[in-house]
């Protein structure tokens, strides 16, 4: 009995002993090893990032109305309540029907877009003529003559220009009820509402007024097929500043029924497949915004949260009103969707593992592979740069390096494999660098606001403090 007991306690210390062998191993090959893997944890946190996701609407000017105006205040307090970052501003111009606009007017654009870059947000912009006030009655409130709309866009285009950088997108508005291109009391559609000539040209003033880096937003789909043809964009013509490069569309009737109370047009099966096929590949390269409409019974079956879902991620959404329909919203929310919408909205890009030198020699080349997804339901659409940043651990001096990466084609559901070779400085001080990923907006104005860079979505990775992404890992540079 005492040697079965003494040999049982044998066999478990040569156990010990090898497993703290294979640990010692383990340990020793790591140290050895000239790179160090980094494995990272994804977030579900609804992440407030730029130019994507729900919207907030205000009016910056409304005849008749006192609750107008955009107060930085109040934006501050929607992002830090509800993760908004995009506001809406609406401009009902009725007073200007018959004249050109007003200096006070053009100086409250200004401001507006100010206080919008002051709040961290970027805007969406309509000008309109009307606000359907007498829709309901069966009445068409007036919209301007053609010539009155591209005046009103050239007053424009100085605020325009000046604040184009807090620009997501515009939306042609002017046109039509509710600045929707329908029901045009100046003939700026043929007589089944197509575009014609007058149309055509308030949507090429607008591409003319703001910079080619920003794009406009239709109606409806329809509307640009009118202008540019029923084919959808390709890879080759996305982003190249061409016309037909910089128009998307707004659904302001998402779901609310088969067609969309009209969005779709003809409506059987086999016409709306062929539609939402052009905008699952024509909106991998511009904006799908919008918002819902109808929470009635005949809406029920298209609202549902498994087909909203569904449809926005077919139709690579970007944005979306997050006040209107209450209906539609309430029901998201009790059907258990919501969450996933305010996630998935645009991009949502998550880190998910890192091959990363331990040290390298100042003055070379230093090679690191990050692996990234895209979990939104579509791409950036503006300009974006990607830049690798060397932190020193001890001084916090800070050397950043541009890479030759374009986050507008990490598209939805894809996985990228970012090949990164940067050269080193001669004159690095020798020591430990914290590795970090910044992608921050392009234009100088907002280059270095954390606001308005792109918080990965993993856990403990954002600085808050100066929008990088940290890639949890140290390279020791030699000298």
């Amino acid at each position: 009995m005492k040697g079965r007991k003494h040999l049982w306690w044998l066999l478990s210390g040569l156990l010990v002993l090898l497993a703290v062998a294979i640990v010692a191993v383990n340990l020793l090959q790591w140290l050895l090893a000239p790179t160090m893997i980094v494995q990272y944890q994804a977030s579900d946190a609804v992440i407030p990032n730029p130019e994507r996701g729900l919207y907030h609407v205000l009016y910056g000017y409304y005849p008749g109305h006192a609750d107008v105006g955009i107060d930085e205040e109040e934006l501050k307090e929607v992002q830090a309540k509800e993760a908004i970052t995009l506001v809406q501003l609406n401009y009902v111009l009725s007073d200007f029907i018959k004249q050109p606009l007003s200096e006070a007017f053009l100086q409250g654009v200004q401001h507006d877009l100010e206080t919008v870059r002051h709040a961290g947000f970027k805007a969406i912009l309509r000008f309109q003529y009307n606000n359907g006030e007498h829709w309901n009655e069966g009445k068409v409130d007036p919209d301007a003559p053609k010539e009155r709309i591209l005046e009103h866009l050239d007053q424009l285009k100085d605020a325009l220009q000046q604040n184009s950088d807090v620009l997501a997108f515009v939306e042609a508005g002017f046109i039509g009820v509710w600045g929707e291109w329908h029901n045009s009391t100046n003939g700026l559609f043929d007589s089944i509402g197509n575009v014609n000539e007058s149309s055509k040209a308030v949507l090429m003033k607008w591409l003319e007024v703001l910079p080619e880096d920003r794009m406009v937003l239709l109606r409806s789909f329809r509307h640009k097929q009118d202008v540019f043809g029923n084919q959808p964009l390709t890879g080759e013509q996305a982003f190249s500043g061409q016309p037909r490069a910089r128009v998307g569309t707004h659904n302001d009737c998402f779901l609310a029924s088969k067609d969309d109370f009209g969005t779709y047009w003809p409506d059987d099966d086999d016409s709306l497949r062929k539609q939402k096929e052009y905008l699952h590949n024509e909106n991998l390269y511009v904006p799908q915004s919008g918002e819902t409409c109808n929470a009635g019974e005949e809406a029920t079956p298209y609202i549902a949260c498994d087909n909203a879902l569904k449809e926005f991620a077919y139709q690579h959404w970007s944005a979306l009103n997050g006040g209107y329909e209450p209906g539609v919203l309430k029901r998201w929310q009790e059907q258990g969707c919501f969450s996933e919408i305010q996630r998935r909205l645009g991009y949502r890009f998550t880190l998910t593992q890192a091959e990363i030198p331990k040290q390298a020699d100042k003055g070379k080349t230093l090679t690191l592979h990050i692996s990234l997804k895209n979990d939104g339901w579509a791409s950036p659409y503006n300009p974006r740069k990607v830049e690798l940043l060397l932190r020193h651990t001890g001084t916090g001096v800070k050397y950043t390096f541009p890479l030759q990466e374009d986050p507008r084609r990490w598209f939805p559901g894809e996985q990228q494999q970012l090949q990164i070779k940067v050269q080193l400085p001669g004159q690095m001080e020798a020591g430990d660098y914290a590795v970090l990923l910044n992608l921050p907006d392009p234009r100088p104005t907002l280059h270095d606001l954390p606001a308005y860079s792109i918080q990965l979505a993993n856990s403990d990775t954002w600085e808050p403090a100066t929008g990088y992404n940290s890639l949890h890992a140290n390279v020791h540079i030699q000298a």
